[in-house]
């Protein structure tokens, strides 16, 4: 009988030592949660920023891209423009010498 109650107490003993072994993990476990979570937060904030980085670089190549082309097409039409002014200035100055003769006589 004695040799059945140093085994339950061995049992017993081990049981508590169990419980106490899964208290200490689940103690470390809880306690490293949040140091987990912080470093998932520190790495999700620095992909975000250096997508929103990579995303603000090609927004401005697109933005220049775009400030090339409407300054190559504003050229072409100041040069129209120019040429135009070229062909009717004859013709403006022609009309305003006519007019005034046409005052004076």
């Amino acid at each position: 009988m004695s040799s059945r109650i140093d085994r339950l107490l061995d049992a017993e003993k081990q049981a508590a030592s169990a419980v106490e072994e899964a208290e200490r993990k689940a103690r470390g476990i809880r306690n490293s949660i949040p140091e987990q979570v912080s470093a998932v937060e520190d790495d999700y904030r620095a992909e975000l920023e250096n997508y929103e980085k990579k995303n603000l670089a090609k927004l401005q190549s697109e933005l220049d891209e775009l400030g090339r082309q409407l300054a190559e097409k504003l050229e072409t039409e100041k040069t129209a423009l120019n040429e135009k002014a070229g062909i009717l200035e004859p013709r403006a100055l022609e009309l305003i010498r006519r007019a005034v003769e046409g005052e004076s006589g």
